[in-house]
């Protein structure tokens, strides 16, 4: 597998580590999006992509080579792998960034974005034409 066909999963990594990384202070405070609790929608999109975009060589190999692919051991990594990029990323918060609080609701919307891109590559894969090749 080579680096080009994760460099997708790798820039949206970079970008998560940076927004998750911005002091308090540099992030905007409105009293609306308190209301929606617009910040955990916002984790909940970014692990999503992240898993999604994890995935992607798994679509790649998929349709490249005639061998069984076995979707859910790599699915299943990938969303294990986001889920704890969310968690390591609060204590990077508690611990290292000024103004900013470990929050277990943000590993919980990062656990559910990370599960919702696990369902969403499932239910896509599912309806793949070149889904016999691989294992479930």
């Amino acid at each position: 597998m080579g680096f080009k066909k994760i460099l997708p999963a790798f820039i949206w990594f970079l970008l998560t580590v940076v927004l998750l990384s911005l002091p308090a202070s540099s992030l905007p405070s409105r009293i609306w999006m308190s209301k929606i609790q617009l910040d955990k929608w916002i984790h909940t999109f970014i692990f999503f992509v992240l898993t999604i975009l994890l995935c992607l060589p798994l679509w790649y190999k998929t349709k490249s080579t005639a061998k069984p692919v076995c979707f859910n051991q790599y699915t299943i990594f990938a969303t294990l792998l986001s889920i704890i990029v969310g968690v390591i990323m609060e204590y990077i918060q508690k611990y290292c960034i000024p103004n900013r609080s470990f929050e277990i609701l943000d590993i919980v919307a990062d656990s559910a974005g990370s599960i919702l891109g696990f369902l969403f590559c499932f239910w896509q894969y599912k309806k793949s034409p070149n889904r016999h090749r691989g294992r479930y």
